[in-house]
């Protein structure tokens, strides 16, 4: 039997590295259904959806192909930050592992899969460059991941590439599994836009303007807007100092969304939502997927987001600066309402979601290919 390991980081429980093992597994099943497709990560996570089994360099001996899908993860990882966040939990190990760890075994078929490169780590230890000449296959998720990349492959061949994000294809998912929420059920049919941010600014200045400029527009526009937790990395909301502060500043008018929702609640939420306003790459994506306009803001140089919306030529929908966000509240309200907006954004979301599933196509005969040699 063909066996294939899909390795991630879906232990930080964020919305998007948690659903990069769904998709993974799902499209190579279709493509290889009498696999056996196993997913990894560093300690024990249980998503309510999956489990994974903690990763174990001795036991991937025995599988056909390793792949390591979707997530910012070629760099090592091995902060202080992330090593805190492992050894509170009893982990023993470097973080680096489940990205780098296995790259040298030899008879599996090895991938990155939709990954993205850190671009603020310009000097890469030598195991980023010895993982890029072992491994088969090196598809990234933007251009400048590649360049970034391209520094470190001496003899570069044309083995990186680029491919979509694998959230374009969540809303596959999140229809195929479809799931409700009290939360939709409250609203009784009422349009509503979702917002979240994480704490990268100088929130103590900013909360009360950004609550002001939602509530305006809340207001103005008989829509609700709902404070949505997307990344809940480290057993926590990792949005919730900041927030919290904006829902605080707006005397609870603004909605916020209980902590604990699901990857499919979520997804469910924004499917609804009239249009995203948020510093989440795939609460963009996911929105984006459903022909509704998203729009990024974050205060760091963001490689991600960069990519995302210049491959989009709307680089517009990306700022540093949260005071741009009264006229950007205003400018997604009239694209929604613009049917030819919507067409095209669904055009473009139908084409990421064709080249993703020829990836896979091709994904999954290599693997084949591989063990048949």
């Amino acid at each position: 039997m063909l066996k294939i390991a899909i390795l991630s980081y879906a232990d930080f429980n964020n919305y998007g590295d948690t659903f990069f093992p769904i998709v993974m597994r799902e499209e190579l099943k279709n493509r290889l259904p009498d696999a056996h497709v196993e997913l990894f990560t560093n300690i024990e996570f249980d998503c309510g959806l999956y489990k994974t089994t903690v990763y174990n360099k001795e036991y991937l001996h025995d599988f056909d192909a390793i792949i390591l899908g979707g997530g910012e993860l070629i760099s090592p990882y091995d902060d202080n930050h992330n090593l805190e966040f492992y050894t509170r939990r009893g982990f023993v190990g470097k973080p680096s592992d489940i990205g780098h760890g296995w790259i040298d075994l030899q008879k599996p078929f090895k991938s990155w899969f939709s990954v993205g490169a850190h671009p603020v780590l310009y000097d890469y230890p030598n195991i980023v460059d010895d993982a890029m000449k072992c491994l088969d296959s090196i598809c990234v998720r933007g251009t400048i991941s590649k360049k970034v990349l391209e520094k470190y492959l001496h003899l570069n061949d044309g083995k990186i590439r680029v491919i979509p994000d694998l959230g374009w294809l969540f809303t596959r998912y999140i229809d195929e599994f479809s799931i409700t929420t009290n939360i939709l059920d409250e609203l009784n049919g009422q349009q509503f836009i979702a917002f979240q941010v994480i704490d990268d600014l100088d929130i103590d200045t900013k909360a009360e303007m950004v609550a002001q400029s939602l509530m305006s527009f809340q207001k103005s526009n008989n829509v609700r807007v709902l404070l949505v937790p997307i990344m809940q990395t480290k057993e926590q909301w990792f949005e919730s100092s900041a927030i919290r502060k904006i829902h605080d500043a707006s005397d609870g008018i603004l909605k916020l969304l209980p902590e604990g929702l699901n990857v499919l609640e979520t997804g469910a939420i924004l499917k609804q939502a009239k249009f995203f306003v948020g510093s989440s790459l795939h609460g963009a994506i996911t929105a984006l997927a459903y022909g509704k306009p998203a729009f990024n803001i974050r205060s760091a140089i963001n490689t991600k987001l960069q990519d995302l919306h210049a491959a989009r030529f709307r680089s517009v929908c990306f700022a540093n600066d949260w005071s741009v966000l009264p006229g950007v509240l205003e400018r997604l309200n009239n694209e929604a309402e613009n049917e030819n907006d919507s067409k095209h954004n669904l055009m473009y979301a139908k084409y990421m979601q064709y080249r993703l599933d020829k990836e896979f196509d091709n994904l999954a005969a290599n693997i084949t290919h591989r063990q048949q040699q």
